[in-house]
């Protein structure tokens, strides 16, 4: 029999496990059991999650039946399990529009499991504030000014970060955006959508979003044999939301882009997987989701109708995925996967 526990829940009364050195329940441990309603014991295995970062390293952990009843196995076989499964001490980590709501928070998480963050964005002074707060906190962050939608501006960006900061061996796409000149609404019709706008916008999320920084970051993370790239994409990438067309088209292809590099580069080393936002407000669709009185408008009422969970979602709340995806312990066989962080949004039906 096996069971999966996470940390906050408690087992059941007549399953209970207690953990010598007098530790919370944390670890893993393989044994047997009594129950009350079977007179032979049943060979069991308890797996479960988190492993406290005060600890020595490989520390050997006992589990025996605390049910009153006789157990077979007194002891358990010593399982030797690394203290953080999400520490990234030692790892580059570039997060491609880092001065973002989105990628700043992502950003800030990396930083506080060990990362050294290098953030690039368009925007200095944006980009260096975020690096300053990063730094207060005692997270190691340096920014670089660059432009996602160009090529070259990426490459100058390699070549001083692996100077100053390293060679990266982890990499956040979270630049992206929506044009209004390619939103669809009662003045501005699909058809009359003007294609310079439609390729701005595809050029911004697609280009700038996954193409040039996995052409120049993640080639060199094949090169080197090792890497993660997160890609994000949106709920509008699996299905087309209302008015935002170009958008919806091109973060479709961040999904499809995603599970080609997943495929092309398995054998280097590198794994490419993304995220899947659901609605978070931030500076970009804050005038879409709130009067100025701060009041919801009524998109965002039909958005929060939508979403099972019945709130938008705080920036944080992305960063534990990003974290899995992100650690070569925890994701070391995860590749072409979404993680859905939406609050239920795409589960939702009539």
């Amino acid at each position: 029999m096996i069971f999966a526990i996470p940390i906050s829940i408690a087992l059941r009364p007549k399953w209970k496990w207690n953990l010598w050195n007098d530790c919370a329940p944390k670890f893993i441990g393989i044994g047997s059991r009594s129950t009350a309603w079977q007179k032979s014991p049943v060979e069991t295995t308890v797996i479960i999650f988190g492993v406290p970062a005060d600890l020595p390293p490989k520390t050997s952990w006992k589990i025996h039946n605390s049910s009153g009843f006789p157990s077979t196995q007194e002891s358990l076989p010593v399982i030797d399990l690394p203290m953080n499964l999400f520490d990234l001490s030692g790892e580059t980590a570039v997060v491609v529009g880092g001065t973002g709501s989105l990628g700043g928070a992502i950003a800030q998480g990396l930083g506080e499991a060990g990362a050294s963050v290098v953030l690039l964005g368009r925007n200095r002074e944006r980009g260096e504030a975020r690096a300053s707060k990063m730094s207060a906190k005692s997270a190691k962050a340096i920014f670089f000014q660059a432009d996602a939608t160009s090529r070259q501006s990426l490459e100058m960006a390699a070549a001083a970060i692996e100077t100053q900061a390293g060679r990266p061996s982890i990499l956040v796409n979270a630049a992206g955006g929506n044009d209004p000149q390619a939103t669809v609404s009662e003045e501005n019709p699909f058809e009359n959508i003007p294609l310079e706008a439609w390729q701005r916008n595809v050029e911004l999320n697609l280009s700038g979003g996954v193409l040039f920084p996995c052409q120049v970051f993640g080639a060199a993370m094949a090169l080197a044999g090792r890497g993660s790239i997160i890609n994000i994409a949106s709920v509008s990438a699996h299905v087309p939301l209302s008015r935002v067309v170009s958008y919806s088209a091109a973060k479709a292809a961040v999904l499809s882009v995603t599970q080609f590099l997943a495929r092309e580069w398995a054998q280097t080393g590198v794994r490419v997987n993304s995220i899947t936002p659901g609605f978070f407000p931030a500076e970009q669709n804050k005038k879409l989701l709130f009067h100025s009185d701060g009041t919801p408008t009524d998109r965002a009422k039909q958005i929060l109708r939508h979403t099972p969970m019945g709130r938008f979602g705080e920036a944080e709340e992305l960063v534990g995925a990003a974290l899995f995806l992100a650690s070569p312990r925890t994701g070391s066989f995860v590749t072409g996967a979404d993680i859905r962080v939406d609050g239920g949004f795409l589960s939702q039906t009539i």
